[in-house]
């Protein structure tokens, strides 16, 4: 009788023991799920990032180029001594390749604003908050004359690492 309970005994907590395994399982199972779908969420929200694009440039003068910058993304980009202005271009009497990183407020900085097709005058130095579908012209100043016979590449970023490049022959 004590031996045939013994049995029992052991047959009882082997299931216990098969049950509790069989929930662990469930468990592992359902933390992986739970950790595939937050990266697959976090991955979707770097996909739906801002994204900027430079859509026109044109020269101003000698030493300086206008550029429209453009909201495509969800969320507003600040324009502010944390972005970064870069022109690669060609001095114009030597024709040495100069790339040069412009300083906000001293060598580029915005001028005009363009909501919903009408224009605002930003006052020089101004941080602008550029927001989803609106425009930004912005004027950099290189240090050198610009050879009107070679390519000029302009490249601005932002903190956040959103950039957006242009190349054109002035």
């Amino acid at each position: 009788m004590a031996f045939s309970i013994s049995i029992i005994s052991f047959i009882i907590v082997g299931l216990m023991f098969i049950v509790l395994l069989m929930v662990a399982q469930k468990i592992f199972i359902y933390a992986n799920m739970v950790s595939h779908y937050l990266k697959q969420q976090s991955s979707r929200e770097n996909y739906e990032q801002t994204s900027i694009v430079i859509d026109n440039a044109s020269q101003v003068n000698s030493t300086c180029i206008n550029f429209t910058l453009e909201n495509h993304g969800p969320n507003p980009v600040i324009l502010d001594s944390s972005s970064n202005v870069i022109v690669d271009y060609y001095e114009n009497t030597s024709l040495k390749h100069v790339v040069e990183e412009l300083e906000f407020n001293k060598t580029w900085y915005t001028t005009l604003l363009i909501v919903d097709q009408r224009n605002y005058t930003i006052p020089r130095g101004y941080v602008l908050e550029l927001k989803p579908g609106q425009k930004a012209v912005i004027e950099a100043c290189v240090s050198n004359t610009i050879s009107p016979q070679k390519s000029v590449v302009i490249v601005f970023s932002t903190r956040e690492g959103v950039r957006a490049e242009y190349v054109f022959v002035p």
